[in-house]
């Protein structure tokens, strides 16, 4: 984020409503499909397509969250 705040020249502030509304549906994330956290923590959750409890969004892709903030 502290690069994204650089290449925007100003703090982009509360991200979290702009991730969950205006860059989820972006393909800013990369989704996780096939994995897993019952290695780690209880309760054991599934990835799945979409938002999931295990993997959230997905990977974020800072070069194409730049360019969707751009917009």
């Amino acid at each position: 984020m502290a690069l994204i705040n650089q290449k925007l020249g100003k703090p982009v502030g509360y991200l979290n409503p702009l991730l969950y509304n205006q860059l989820a549906s972006a393909g800013v994330f990369k989704d996780i499909t096939n994995e897993n956290n019952g290695f780690l923590t209880v309760p054991f959750y599934n990835a799945s397509a979409g938002w999931d409890p295990c993997t959230v969004l997905g990977s974020p892709d800072g070069a194409k969250i730049l360019k969707a903030l751009k917009q």
